[in-house]
């Protein structure tokens, strides 16, 4: 599989740390089994411990295509 693609069905999240520190981590989330917004309990290393970061938005594809096209 391609770089940035995701399986059938799912979409890429952007989840953003609840610390407001900057920090984000992208992943994978099939809306059909997952419909809810997502939420997990993840490691900031700017603000050196685990914090809840929460999902802000969803790519439609590659993540470079989308930066390229000037989608946000």
């Amino acid at each position: 599989m391609a770089k940035g693609m995701t399986k059938a069905g799912a979409i890429l999240v952007k989840l953003v740390s609840t610390a407001a520190t900057g920090s984000f981590i992208i992943r994978r989330r099939n809306p059909k089994k997952m419909p809810k917004k997502l939420e997990m309990m993840k490691y900031d290393p700017r603000y050196v411990r685990r914090v809840c970061a929460s999902c802000v938005r969803a790519f439609r594809g590659c993540v470079a295509t989308d930066r390229a096209r000037g989608v946000d």
